[in-house]
C-alpha cells in the first residue's frame, strides 16, 4: 500500500432513529432512484480475529461504531464529496442539521451522503428490499447497513 492515497471517511454528524427522520431518507432514496443508491451490509471479521494494522492507523472495530449507534439510538452520517477536507472534526456528537455539524467545505463538491445504520427495523426492512431472500441469520450478529445516497445532505 505504500505509495497509495486512502481516505478515512469519519461519521460527523448523527441521524435519530425517529419516524419522521427515517421518512426524509426514504424520499431521498426514491428521488435518488435505483441509479442514485448503493446499499451495502458491513459485518465484522468472520473469523472472530483481530487484523494486524499498521500502528498509525485509526482502525476502530465494528463492533464499537454499532454499540455506540445503539445507545445513541441513531444513524451516522459522513458527507461524500470529491474533495474530502483532511481537518474534519474527529467528533461525532453533532446531529444533522445541527450549527457547527461538519459539511463539505465551499471548494468541495458534493457527491452524496452515507448512512450507517445498526441493527434496527428500518435498516432490515431496507435489506429485505433489496435481498428478499436473506435469511435472518445475518440480522443475529452485529452489523452496519450501509446507504449510500447521491446528492446533498
Amino acid at each position: 500500500m505504500k505509495g497509495e492515497s486512502t481516505h478515512q471517511l469519519r461519521v460527523t454528524q448523527r441521524l435519530r432513529l425517529e419516524s419522521t427522520r427515517l421518512e426524509e431518507v426514504n424520499k431521498r432514496l426514491s428521488g435518488a432512484g435505483s441509479d442514485g443508491h448503493a446499499l451495502l451490509l458491513a459485518l465484522p471479521n468472520a473469523n472472530g480475529q483481530e487484523q494486524t494494522l499498521p500502528a498509525d492507523s485509526n482502525y476502530r472495530p465494528i463492533r464499537s461504531l454499532v454499540n455506540y449507534l445503539k445507545q445513541k439510538d441513531a444513524a451516522g452520517i459522513v458527507a461524500l464529496s470529491g474533495g474530502q477536507n483532511e481537518e474534519q472534526d474527529d467528533n461525532i456528537s453533532k446531529e444533522e442539521g445541527e450549527p457547527g455539524a461538519n459539511t463539505p467545505g465551499p471548494d468541495s463538491e458534493m457527491t452524496g451522503v452515507l448512512h450507517a445504520f445498526p441493527p434496527c427495523n428500518f435498516s432490515h426492512e431496507l435489506l429485505q428490499q433489496a435481498v428478499p431472500g436473506l435469511g435472518d441469520e445475518q440480522f443475529r450478529e452485529d452489523h452496519i447497513v450501509v446507504l449510500v445516497v447521491k446528492g446533498s445532505v
